[in-house]
């Protein structure tokens, strides 16, 4: 079944080249709960959205690259933090471009 309310975001950067390299399209499904070791698309603090892995451990989130580039590190959220995070899953990822 289609899900309405998914959309498309294209990857610019090299954070998660790993498993969605730049330029290829990320499917997010906002209305689908993210679990811990899900690919997530996350904001924090309305700044620019991120993908990223997502793990929680304890109520706290990590928020980690899978990138060619080793200089990339992950972001650390406790769970008493104030900020505000928004995270939707990533359903799975797309080429704009044929095989």
């Amino acid at each position: 079944m289609a899900d309405p309310a998914s959309y498309g975001l294209e990857e610019d950067g090299d954070c998660m080249d790993r498993v969605c390299p730049p330029g290829m399209v990320a499917v997010v499904q906002p209305g689908v709960a993210a679990r811990s070791g899900d690919v997530v698309v996350a904001t924090i603090d309305g700044a620019d959205s991120i993908m990223r892995r997502m793990t929680v451990i304890n109520g706290d989130l990590i928020l980690s690259p899978e990138s060619h580039d080793d200089t990339h590190e992950n972001m650390y959220i406790a769970a008493q933090d104030d900020r505000q995070v928004h995270v939707e899953h990533v359903a799975y990822f797309q080429s704009r471009e044929p095989f």
